[in-house]
């Protein structure tokens, strides 16, 4: 995994007013991995290069400090929940530039993926008022201690400034002390409230209570990770209350299908799950999953039925694997793998039979990936889990290889797309994905 620095190098503050912005007036260089996201170039010094900006690093301290538990615990989650929330809030919290002040920052967004991992995307982009040119897009998965670590040292690195300037009380120093003066209790329940895009400052008692009876009942883990970055943080202890009582009910199908189970150990033999793109991790085991039909499989599956049958599972099987239900909450589907490594997947009744299949197919893979006792919801949160399931899903239903066969013209347009999707028995969103994500042909689509 690439590494986030920020380079700190103190300068003369030029008469800059404001004594925390004198204080702190330095060059500031910000790496992930080999790459300077803060490569600029200055217009009003006929496009001269540099790999700093020149500020005082107060505002963006200030800024980590007040967004410090939404930058650890905020996942990128579902469009709804984004709109409803505010999509240019959520960039607030989680974007450098709403920390520059009239300074120049580069257009970097710290995006949690989960306890482990965190996403860096930088985008290149002219800053009219500063006459400056950030040069380098791009995007690094990182440590998710580490970055954390680096983003501690360097608010630290700030306040010491502050301080050996004479400089107490001001509202970074309190604010951070606040933060690390937080008990473990209080540490945990401000990362679950941050987690749902909350505030954990400003909840009144209520919702705290009812926040911390949800958090308890799902419990911690990936589960809980992915749950919360698509619930409704206002009615969190409802939603709770009915994915609890979703496990409660697919827990009580009894399965054992042996076969299914054997698949699982040969695909996982053959791949390598570490330091490998999400997406990427999707695609090998859709092909291992093919592999593993041994000629059972269709190029083309036309419900979820099909892929069942392809496995060699019978009716009975299919009655035990897959229910439907309706949700009230933000899901499209459930798993559940009891202890016999055993699995349940939960749909949502009513949806359209091809978008079934696709989720059908995203709990299989939850399936293929979990251990026992394995419990994963399916949504459309944008998580680095959530991507990896499309990505088999897509890959499983519409193998490139084929797809790259059907293509036979370097650019295809809306009308194209759809012939294929019809083909696949898949959406036309499945295709065009396929088709940009492998390269296999230029889009137009109106």
């Amino acid at each position: 995994m690439k590494q986030l620095k920020f380079h700190i190098e103190w300068e003369d503050p030029l008469g800059a007013r404001g004594e925390e912005l004198a204080a702190t007036w330095a060059s500031l260089r910000i790496t992930v991995g080999d790459v300077c996201v803060t490569r600029l170039s200055s217009l009003a010094s006929s496009n001269s290069i540099r790999e700093s900006v020149q500020m005082p690093l107060y505002p963006l301290a200030e800024w980590l400090t007040y967004n410090w538990w939404h930058l650890r615990a905020e996942m990128q989650g579902a469009a709804g929940r984004m709109e409803s929330n505010g999509l240019q809030s959520f960039w607030k919290r989680h974007n450098l530039r709403a920390a520059q002040e009239g300074f120049s920052l580069p257009d970097l967004s710290i995006l949690p993926m989960g306890a482990s991992e965190v996403k860096l995307e930088w985008q290149a982009g002219h800053l009219e008022f500063q006459e400056v040119r950030f040069i380098e897009s791009g995007m690094g998965y990182c440590d998710a201690q580490q970055v954390t670590e680096e983003l501690e040292r360097f608010i630290n690195a700030v306040t010491d400034r502050l301080s050996d300037r004479g400089i107490k009380n001001s509202a970074l120093q309190t604010e951070w002390d606040s933060v690390l003066s937080a008990d473990r209790e209080e540490r945990d329940f401000c990362l679950v409230a941050a987690g749902l895009g909350l505030d954990p400052y400003s909840m009144d008692e209520s919702g705290q209570d009812e926040l911390i009876e949800a958090a308890d009942k799902i419990g911690t883990g990936i589960l809980r990770d992915e749950f919360f970055a698509v619930a409704d943080g206002r009615s969190i202890l409802r939603q709770t209350n009915e994915l609890v009582g979703i496990f409660e009910e697919i827990d009580s199908v009894s399965q054992n299908v042996i076969r299914l189970s054997g698949i699982k150990d040969r695909v996982n033999k053959g791949i390598r799950r570490h330091d490998v793109e999400p997406w990427k991790m999707g695609y090998a085991f859709a092909r291992g999953l093919r592999e593993q039909m041994n000629g059972h499989g269709k190029d083309v599956f036309g419900s979820h039925l099909e892929i069942l049958e392809a496995l060699s599972l019978g009716e009975k099987d299919a009655d035990s694997l897959v229910v439907q239900r309706t949700f009230n909450i933000p899901i499209s589907g459930a798993v559940a793998v009891n202890s016999a490594d055993m699995p349940v997947i939960a749909l949502r009744q009513g949806e359209h039979s091809d978008q079934q299949k696709f989720n059908f197919c995203r709990g299989l893979y939850e399936f293929l990936i979990g251990g026992k006792s394995t419990r994963r919801v399916i949504t459309s949160a944008r998580t680095e889990t959530q991507k990896e399931s499309r990505a088999f899903a897509a890959e499983f239903l519409v193998p490139s290889e084929l797809l790259r066969a059907d293509v036979t013209r370097a650019i295809l347009y809306e009308e194209d797309v759809d012939l294929i999707a019809h083909k696949y028995s898949v959406s036309s969103y499945v295709i065009r994905h396929q088709i940009t994500n492998h390269r296999i042909a230029e889009l137009v689509i109106d």
